[in-house]
């Protein structure tokens, strides 16, 4: 507010300020922007008057009417309080009925309060009247006061909104730290009462009564295992209003529970706190009834354990229905602890100071004890080692207790010829004087101290926590200490193999992506401290490593990366890093190196080894990979980048073969960005139908008349111009984009030829080709989606020509076979296309159902100069004959290659002698032309 920012003056306060009920400014700073204003509400009453108009009119009071002074001198304007608010901030004269005296000013409506504000200008319209009154051009602002007035209004508002933001955050923080001091006070109340009670029975009703009236319980129970009968029975009972609960607290002090029957029950059963919103849909309380009369819902319980084994439990109801809460379980959870732990301290404690010597019965209580028991006198004679302190610090430990040393030394002295204690870094001794038992026999409360203890001849040892108390007789005399040690190795070693896990490859168990960036990020921060610190990053992508897992099974695969993994470590030094960032990525990590040259000798290294066979059971395997390199010369501020211009290089390793290795420069990244500019606009284009189809002619070679044509796919990029597809279907591939891209070629080149048979009787009985990537065929739903695009279409399906080249077919027969009998049965034609540059072998193209080879480009560009590409095309002819297939030759570019193809009996073919690939309306003035076979 305002208020908090200017203090308040009541020395020039305006008359009746304190009238604004709902609009607040200072007195002194109000009158001094605004000395002559009016205040009046919607009943044009006056509310407020400035000091200077309260000179020149005395008798204008607060409640009067504002047409019993004043008539507004403006032309259809009265005093009308909704006309002159909708002219907020116009100027208006108001003429005083007493003198004639007319002022200048600007209405102000407010909104908050509902109120019109007269803000006088710094002139009036009779200066010499205003002399009589002893009032000068002094006594008005020099400045706009609308514009301070709103000024003022925009400030109060401002204040009084961040004074509700602060309001409400701090009654949330109030809220919170009430909550909060609410539970450490129960907690202190809990801790004094335990350090306080002499017995566990006083101790656990005063702590009933401490929860109950500290959380707003209105009953409280207290629990006990009988192991003779195996059954809870109450020991205690607690009511916030006795009178209220006596049927209640009579009925649950006559009970016995089972096992598992009632939420105490439950709780012994399960060894665990458990909540219940609402009893009364609890069916099996036995106390369910009495509950619902005495008007109780919610209830809790909790479970008083000693060591693993729970003794009791406390129980706890209310009027209101029960929502759990992690805080306040986590405070119970921890009262439940202390409770049982003061039980069994209070069991020990008791027994020790009944008699010196160990009695049977408490003899029998620390035998059968998991935790270990370690007791001394004050001079430091070890007096208990039981069982469990022998299983946990070893049997030669015994002879602490059978041989009483005379001598006051302390405990570590004792011990230093058998055990070891470190704290919990594994490396740093304990302070002779820190250890537990030490601290209590001086007469400490030790609680949960952590360390890691063991044999002084072998680094083998066992996790502990120590909690420990003096021991005092009943004059509270202090006579030696007690520890209490409970063996947590394995929760250790939990800990520490979920910190592993966290940071290794469960596979390889080589490091993984967090821990390689970690310690990336910790090389880099090195150099930027040490100039001249020179290390490298190599991403390695394993080459085929996909065909492996598919055709030897993922078994064999995961054998392979891991028998990979350890040959990699052996190439390495021992303070070099790699990890596994997933799939058949790997990273490496060479710090303190001298130059790139050591890194090159490194990769190669590393394919060397990865050449030699693998032999996993009955295969012989050879592998190799592709290896990015990234020098920190560039000076790299984050893992990231580093890591992705190592992958950079990489992948332009493996686009020139097999067992490259490639060192990143900045050239790669400016084509990495370019792809990546390409992909994105891909997807675009895709959106916006950016692509066209163009039409090259097959023909007839004899006669050089069309007899098909192919569909080749152009992108028509907005600022490029035309795109030709070597330029994009590699990405479009990659990017699985040529799913999309080849169903509209498809569905288009239908389409078309479609709309041509209509157009055009020449293109009746005209062909299309249409080119198939490898992702498509491979789709489960090839076949459907052709049938689909015949049937929209109207074509044709022995007009159309699917052309799948030679890798494709190849990659896996049995499904290729299958999928080209069914297209063969819907009629299609179907080209085995680039023949002659993969691996295909006659068998399996004897067996496929295919009607046309194409001869690959390569063969044709040379037909009339080498001997050797001329009988390659002339055995690929013959072979297309004697299957009963058509040849067609790609590339045609001269005569002498189309009169030794012709020569060669070839029957078809195409390329730029006949033809360049044309748009729709330009092979459609083909078709006019009527150059068809």
């Amino acid at each position: 507010m305002l208020s908090a920012i200017i203090p308040p003056s009541s020395s020039s306060q305006p008359k009746s300020v304190q009238s604004l009920s709902c609009f607040k400014l200072i007195p002194d700073l109000f009158t001094e922007v605004f000395p002559f204003h009016l205040v009046f509400n919607r009943n044009r009453e006056i509310i407020q008057v400035g000091d200077v108009l309260q000179k020149i009119y005395p008798e204008l009071s607060t409640g009067s009417q504002l047409e019993q002074h004043f008539r507004v001198d403006r032309p259809n304007i009265g005093i009308e309080f909704d006309q002159i608010r909708k002219r907020t901030r116009s100027l208006f004269l108001l003429e005083s009925l007493q003198n004639g005296m007319k002022l200048k000013g600007q209405m102000v409506y407010v909104e908050q309060s509902d109120i019109l504000f007269f803000l006088c200008s710094p002139w009036v319209t009779d200066i010499a009247s205003l002399k009589s009154y002893r009032i000068t051009l002094s006594d008005f602002a020099i400045h706009d006061p609308v514009v301070d007035f709103l000024f003022l209004l925009q400030a109060q508002n401002t204040a009084l909104s961040d004074a509700k933001k602060l309001t409400d955050e701090l009654t949330r923080q109030r809220s919170e730290l009430r909550q909060t001091n609410q539970r450490l006070s129960t907690l202190y109340a809990v801790t004094h009462i335990l350090a306080e009670s002499a017995t566990f029975g006083e101790a656990t009703i005063k702590i009933l009564a401490a929860i109950g009236t500290a959380l707003d319980w209105q009953v409280g129970v207290l629990w006990l295992v009988d192991p003779s009968a195996n059954v809870l029975k109450c020991q205690g009972v607690w009511t916030a209003v006795p009178e209220h609960f006596k049927e209640f607290e009579l009925l649950t002090r006559m009970l016995t529970l089972p096992m598992g029957i009632g939420l105490a029950g439950c709780v012994w059963h399960e060894r665990e706190p458990i909540w219940i919103e609402n009893i009364v849909t609890d069916s099996n309380s036995p106390c369910r009834l009495h509950a619902i009369e005495a008007k109780l819902q919610g209830g809790f319980g909790l479970p008083i354990q000693n060591g693993t084994e729970v003794i009791g439990v406390l129980e706890f109801f209310s009027h209101k229905s029960c929502q759990p809460d992690d805080n306040l379980l986590e405070m119970m959870v921890d009262i439940g602890i202390k409770v049982g732990q003061f039980n069994q301290r209070k069991q020990i404690e008791a027994a020790l100071l009944k008699q010196t010597e160990i009695s049977e019965s408490l003899k029998s209580i620390l035998d059968s004890m998991g935790d270990a028991v370690i007791v001394a006198d004050e001079n430091r004679n070890f007096l208990v080692f039981n069982p469990a302190a022998e299983r946990m610090f070893g049997s030669t430990a015994k002879h602490l207790v059978e041989n009483h040393s005379v001598e006051n030394h302390s405990v570590a002295t004792k011990c230093s010829q058998t055990l070891n204690f470190y704290l919990p870094d594994r490396q740093t001794p304990f302070n002779v004087e820190d250890l537990p038992l030490e601290r209590s026999i001086r007469g400490e409360k030790v609680n949960d101290v952590e360390m890691f203890v063991c044999h002084a001849q072998t680094p083998d040892g066992v996790w502990v926590t120590a909690t420990g108390r003096p021991l005092k007789d009943k004059n509270e005399v202090l006579r030696g200490g007690v520890i209490v040690c409970r063996d947590i190795s394995e929760r250790k070693r939990v800990e520490e193999q979920l910190i592993h896990d966290a940071l290794h490859d469960g596979l390889t168990g080589l490091a993984n992506r967090a821990l390689f960036m970690e310690r990336l990020g910790q090389a880099i921060a090195l150099t930027k401290r040490q100039e001249g610190c020179l290390f490298a990053v190599l991403f390695l992508d394993l080459d085929r490593f996909k065909v492996i897992n598919d055709s030897l099974g993922h078994i064999i695969g995961d054998q392979l990366l891991i028998a990979i993994s350890r040959r990699l470590e052996n190439c390495l030094r021992r303070g070099d890093l790699i990890a596994r960032l997933g799939g058949d990525e790997f990273a490496i990590l060479l710090e303190d190196i001298q130059d790139s040259s050591y890194v090159i000798q490194v990769a190669e290294r590393l394919q060397e080894e990865l050449m030699l066979p693998f032999h996993l059971g009955r295969n012989e395997i050879f592998a190799s990979t592709s290896i990015g390199i990234a020098l920190n010369t560039t000076g790299y501020e984050h893992p990231q980048e580093l890591l992705r211009d190592a992958d950079t290089a990489m992948y332009h390793a493996k686009s020139m073969g097999k067992a490259q290795y490639q060192i990143f420069d900045t050239a790669m990244h400016v084509r990495a960005v370019a792809l990546l500019q390409l992909e994105t606009d891909l997807r675009r284009a895709i959106e916006r139908q950016e692509f066209q189809l163009h039409y090259q002619p097959i023909v007839a070679l004899e006669s050089q008349k069309i007899i098909g044509f192919e569909a080749l796919i152009r992108w028509v990029h907005p600022e490029r111009g035309l795109i030709f597809p070597g330029e994009f279907i590699s990405v479009a591939e990659e990017t699985g984009l040529i799913i999309p891209l080849g169903g509209w070629v498809l569905q288009e080149a239908c389409r078309q030829m479609q709309h041509w048979k209509q157009e055009f009787p020449v293109a009746h009985n005209l062909a299309i080709s249409v080119n198939i990537s490898g992702k498509q065929f491979s789709q489960t739903n090839f076949i459907v989606q052709i049938q689909q695009i015949l049937q929209e279409t109207g074509m044709d399906a022995h007009r159309l020509n699917l052309e799948i080249t030679e890798s494709i077919l190849m990659e896996n027969v049995e499904f290729t076979t299958s999928t080209l009998l069914e297209l063969q049965a819907l009629g299609i034609q179907l080209s085995m296309d680039d023949f002659g540059t993969g691996y295909s072998s006659l068998s399996y193209l004897s067996r496929f159902p295919v009607n046309t080879l194409k001869i690959d480009r390569s063969f044709i560009q040379s037909v009339d100069t080498d001997a050797e590409k001329l009988e390659i095309i002339r055995t690929v002819v013959l072979l297309a004959q004697s299957l009963g297939m058509d040849a067609v030759a790609e590339g045609i570019e001269t005569a002498p290659q189309l009169a030794r193809l012709r020569e060669l009996q070839c029957e078809s073919g195409q390329g730029y002698f006949f033809s360049v690939p044309l748009d729709s309306k330009m092979t459609e003035k083909l078709l006019t032309a009527e150059l068809i076979a």
